[in-house]
C-alpha cells in the first residue's frame, strides 16, 4: 500500500477516464461479472443473428437482409464501444480501432432505417415519408 502508482496517458482524441482505488480480490470479481455478463450479451446477439440467418434462408425477404446487417453492425458497434474490436480483430491497425465506432454505427443506422422502410411498407403506404427516409439512409453512409 506503499508503494508509488504511476499513470501516464497518451491520446491523439480528448480522453476522459475515472480513477478508483480497489483491492485487488475486489477487482478480480468485478472483472469476472462483467465478463461474464458481455459473454452473454455478445452470445445472444451471436444466437439471434445466427437463428435470422437460418431463417432468412427459408424465407428469402429482404427484409431478413436488412434486419441480419442490422444486428451484425450493431453488435460490431458494441464490441467497438467496449474495445473489444480493436483488442480481438485489429490490434496492429491503429486506423481501424479509430475508425470502429463510427464505421459500424453509421452502418447499423442505415441498416436500421432500410428495415424500418421495408417491413412497415412505408413506399406504399406514405410516398413522401419514403423519399425521406431514402435520403436519410444515404447521409447515414454519408457520413
Amino acid at each position: 500500500y506503499g508503494s508509488p502508482i504511476y499513470i501516464k496517458v497518451n491520446s491523439d482524441i480528448s480522453i476522459q477516464f475515472s480513477i478508483r482505488l480497489i483491492k485487488e480480490k475486489t477487482l478480480h470479481t468485478e472483472d469476472y461479472t462483467k465478463q461474464w455478463i458481455y459473454g452473454l450479451f455478445f452470445g445472444s446477439l451471436c444466437l439471434i443473428f445466427l437463428y435470422n440467418i437460418a431463417v432468412s434462408f427459408f424465407v428469402r425477404d429482404i427484409n431478413y437482409f436488412y434486419y441480419l446487417g442490422y444486428v451484425l453492425t450493431f453488435g460490431f458497434g458494441q464490441l467497438s464501444l467496449l474495445g473489444f474490436w480493436s483488442y480481438f480483430f485489429v490490434p496492429e491497425s491503429f486506423y481501424l480501432k479509430r475508425i470502429g465506432i463510427p464505421l459500424f454505427f453509421t452502418l447499423c443506422l442505415y441498416f436500421f432505417i432500410r428495415f424500418s422502410t421495408h417491413f412497415l411498407r412505408i413506399k406504399k403506404r406514405f410516398p413522401k415519408i419514403h423519399r425521406i427516409s431514402t435520403v436519410l439512409s444515404w447521409i447515414a453512409l454519408g457520413n
